[in-house]
């Protein structure tokens, strides 16, 4: 299980810190977040000379956005509330219900590859199974302990029957006192914690660097919000390609310290 965001401030964030709270080496961290020397180099920079807010992404300039036949705000609206008020069991977005829900409140029938959206400002909170499965959640904010108690009770409610072995790293909404207490609190909830900076223990992370370096690779997107869509078109294919995600899944560390192989 991991959090994401698309503006990759957690990124710039938790390499900083490792950098100048766990000594680590600047090569060691650039290696670990995917990115080299130079690019950490300069995040350090920022850090000295305006702190955590000199972190966030800058704005950029492009051309206008192209005018889509969906309507971008309104797919925002949707995910932006809980599943479950359209109907379904739990709050959690799956791309079919997604499929579902575009039809039904846009009357536009989209296939699983085509299905597109802006992600600009969002965070997203995701997991990934060993048989291939991803399910997430996306978020107009930061990522705190509400939203990843909330993540695992809604685990709990998707899966009533069933005890669940989570592993995630220790980014701090993950390690706080409230979801620390949350998971104590529930019988049927395994939670085990990754090492610091561990990004490839995570196979959540793998979906991301998958999704960096093979899927939007060469990419022709020439401002953000165009990059933006196609990156959701690159996630809902991949979400749908279970064998691609198990190859992800099996070719992490995780997967071989549960014993999955």
């Amino acid at each position: 299980m991991s959090l994401w965001n698309n503006t990759t401030f957690d990124v710039r964030f938790r390499a900083v810190r490792a950098v100048l709270e766990e000594q680590l080496p600047v090569t060691v961290v650039a290696q670990a977040y995917g990115t080299n020397r130079s690019t950490v180099h300069r995040w350090l920079a920022r850090f000295h000379e305006g702190g955590d807010i000199a972190l966030e992404r800058r704005p950029v300039s492009g051309r206008p956005r192209k005018v889509e036949s969906l309507d971008a705000a309104g797919l925002i609206q949707v995910l932006m509330a809980p599943a479950s008020q359209y109907g379904y069991e739990t709050d959690f977005w799956t791309t079919r219900r997604l499929i579902q829900v575009i039809e039904s409140q846009f009357g536009v029938r989209v296939s699983k590859q085509t299905v597109t959206g802006k992600r600009g400002g969002v965070a997203a909170m995701s997991a990934i199974t060993s048989r291939g499965r991803l399910i997430f959640r996306l978020h107009e904010k930061r990522i705190a302990s509400p939203e990843v108690i909330d993540f695992l009770a809604q685990m709990l409610e998707h899966h009533r029957r069933r005890h669940l072995v989570v592993v995630m790293d220790q980014a701090p909404p993950h390690v706080s006192k409230a979801t620390l207490a949350f998971i104590e609190s529930q019988c049927r909830l395994h939670v085990f914690h990754l090492p610091k900076y561990s990004p490839d223990w995570n196979p959540d992370e793998k979906v991301w660097n998958h999704l960096k370096h093979q899927e939007l690779k060469g990419h022709q997107a020439k401002t953000k919000d165009e990059l933006s869509q196609l990156t959701h078109q690159k996630l809902t294919s991949m979400s749908h390609d279970p064998e691609l995600l198990r190859g992800i899944f099996f070719r992490c560390c995780a997967a071989e310290l549960l014993n999955f192989n």
